[in-house]
């Protein structure tokens, strides 16, 4: 018998089947005389309150059994007085007994010489399950299970296509860490076949091929702000959106969200995940701290991608600043928010989100995000967005998309977007439209300094603000350079009613 420093000779006894011995030191015989079998040790090891291992060896030094303990098995505040024994739940598992060690529930707070209070022999005929996967580093993969597994195993239990040089293979409690010699290659699929493994019962997993993939290190330009719900319905959340327009599986665990104190600094950050946190390729993620009653409030979203924050950032519906950080803590996007970025027409922005139109322009840029559309539930958490514009990028200068719209939205469409793509930076622009009598009734931009590409959004109102009657107008760009290079673009723009 023995501790984790000190072991002891048990003397010869003979057992009878189904029968308990008491094991006590000698000095404390008199207490268990009475609890039926009794073997008292003169060379105790002593057991610490504080947590401890048990080990029991045969005559060869072979173990037999084990178990530990801490302050932590014995659960609530209830049992922190002492004096309760730790009992086995059920003793015929074959491993992570430590799991199903739990305080005697008996009145006399322990059962030496009888049956455990809590014994439970109900037996386990599920196998484990396949929960899923992390890695830890270049090296290290994770599998989960849904329950503890059997530390005894064989190096063909698992097998990888293609073959992968194997450092180390361990088994701690639910989860199979495996180390390679070199690295998992990045962003390529490999087949992990399983087989043999058992739980704590006996119970063997069937055979079964896992597809994993290691992901890159999410890096700047690679993940992006998509959508801000700030004023929720009532009782539903708030959520923050990111998109991986990539064609990687991006791993962002570490990143997180924050935003900015009145110095303008960041505050309230919020680190994504303590573990992995994997977005698919051309994936949108949902950040909030409720997705159930989300996808309750918006039923198209059931089947978006959801991750859960115990809390957000504040984003107060007043307006604010969501910051987006890297791995480094680094500022990767700001968007500035408030209520005014919705659309003109919307009568009531409770509920509604702000989609971002483009991921090609900056975030910062408040035309690049419009109102969410009526027609999918004024948000879309966890997917595509309602109010975003194709990446692909016609063989113009100007692309209007779509040329018909109808600012109250019966097409799906509540605005207009204006891209322009020039071929060098340095080009001045100005944007202008006009209605049929030639009348200048909104100018997008006056003399700006355009980027190799941008754009701007129309919702369909003059320079007041006001809304403007269904017909055609006309797009004026004007473009020049310090080359003396002049361009002039008109477009045809039609604004539609409802029928």
């Amino acid at each position: 018998l023995a501790n984790s420093r000190n072991q002891t000779l048990l003397p010869e006894y003979w057992m009878s089947p189904g029968y308990y011995l008491v094991l006590a030191p000698t000095n404390g015989a008199s207490s268990f005389q009475d609890f039926g079998d009794f073997l008292a040790i003169e060379d105790w090891p002593t057991l610490l309150n504080s947590g401890d291992e048990i080990s029991l060896f045969d005559s060869d030094g072979k173990l037999i059994d084990e178990i530990s303990y801490s302050s932590a098995s014995w659960g609530g505040s209830e049992f922190s007085g002492g004096g309760y024994s730790l009992e086995v739940v059920n003793p015929n598992l074959l491993c992570n007994q430590e799991a199903f060690l739990k305080p005697s529930t008996d009145p006399k707070r322990g059962t030496p010489g009888s049956a455990n209070a809590i014994l439970d022999l109900s037996p386990d005929e599920t196998a484990p399950q396949i929960m899923g996967y992390f890695f830890r580093d270049e090296r290290q993969l994770v599998i989960q299970f849904s329950e503890s597994l059997q530390p005894r195993f064989e190096l063909d239990f698992l097998q990888f296509n293609p073959s992968l040089l194997l450092d180390s293979i361990w088994i701690q409690t639910n989860s199979l860490f495996i180390q390679l010699e070199g690295e998992f290659p990045e962003n390529q699929t490999i087949e992990l076949r399983l087989s043999s493994f058992s739980d704590c019962s006996g119970n063997v997993i069937s055979p079964q091929v896992l597809e994993i993939i290691r992901p890159k290190i999410a890096e700047r330009g690679e993940i992006f702000l998509n959508e801000l719900l700030f004023n929720p319905l009532s009782g539903s959340p708030k959520f923050v959106e990111l998109a991986n327009p990539t064609d990687l599986y991006l791993e962002i665990g570490a990143w997180g969200l924050a935003n900015l104190d009145e110095q303008g600094e960041i505050n309230q950050i919020r680190k994504l995940s303590e573990a992995s946190l994997v977005m698919p390729p051309r994936s949108y993620l949902a950040i909030t701290s409720d997705p159930a009653r989300l996808k309750l409030d918006y039923p198209k979203s059931s089947n978006g991608l959801f991750h859960e924050l115990s809390s957000l950032p504040s984003y107060p519906i007043s307006g604010g600043i969501v910051v987006l950080l890297n791995d480094l803590g680094e500022r990767v996007e700001e968007f500035p928010y408030s209520e005014e970025l919705h659309h003109p027409l919307l009568r009531n922005p409770k509920g509604v989100s702000l989609e971002r139109v483009s991921v090609a322009s900056p975030a910062d840029f408040s035309g690049n995000w419009h109102s969410a559309s009526g027609a999918e539930e004024y948000a879309t958490p966890g997917r595509e967005n309602s109010q975003r514009i194709p990446s692909e990028f016609a063989n113009e200068i100007i692309q209007i998309d779509p040329e018909i719209f109808d600012p109250e939205g019966s097409n799906g469409n509540t605005f207009t977007t204006i891209r322009y793509q020039v071929d060098q930076s340095g080009w001045v622009g100005t944007f202008r439209i006009f209605d049929l009598a030639g009348r200048v009734i909104q100018v997008l931009a006056q003399n700006e300094i355009l980027g190799r590409e941008g754009l701007y959004t129309w919702t369909g109102v003059d320079s007041q603000g006001k809304r403007l009657r269904p017909g055609y107008y006309i797009l004026l760009v004007e473009l020049f350079d310090l080359e003396g290079r002049v361009q002039t673009i008109k477009k045809t723009i039609v604004i539609a009613e409802r029928i």
